[in-house]
């Protein structure tokens, strides 16, 4: 009985937490398979991240875009970036989809797809969390190619 009502808890608990609404732009040209890939990827980290994921343009939405590769101000081999403005991380994330691609060369969509994800989900975990710093895990200040296949 007391496992029942932990379970009740816990599902009432998961169907209640809240949506992060992502406003996706796709700067960078990939093709709407891998995008589509990409979401989908990124869904299942909902776990890590605590939250659910939408795919919903609006006032409140979490800017996600897409482009080739990092502009002025970040390392060339950056793989995304969040803005910070009088010490809050903003609700806009950079994916720098080159550098990505640059260090899985050949890799089929899907896992290339699967790269991304990580990459969104890393700059979403330090907007979600507002902090700037790494630790290990997702949250690992550099990616290598084995650790962006990886699974999570």
């Amino acid at each position: 009985m007391v496992h029942m009502r932990l379970l009740v808890l816990a599902v009432v608990t998961a169907a209640v937490a809240p949506a992060l609404d992502l406003c996706v732009q796709n700067e960078a040209g990939m093709d709407a398979r891998k995008m589509m890939l990409t979401v989908h990827h990124l869904r299942q980290y909902r776990g890590e991240l605590s939250t659910d994921i939408q795919v919903r343009c609006s006032a409140e939405s979490v800017r996600v875009t897409f482009v080739g590769y990092p502009g002025e101000g970040h390392p060339s081999d950056a793989l995304g970036a969040t803005r910070i403005a009088k010490g809050r991380i903003l609700p806009e994330v950079q994916i720098f989809t080159k550098p990505v691609q640059e260090m899985l060369p050949g890799a089929r969509p899907e896992v290339e797809a699967r790269a991304l994800a990580k990459v969104v989900a890393h700059e979403l975990m330090h907007y979600l969390q507002q902090r700037a710093g790494h630790l290990h895990g997702l949250d690992q200040p550099k990616f290598d190619s084995r650790t962006l296949l990886a699974m999570h």
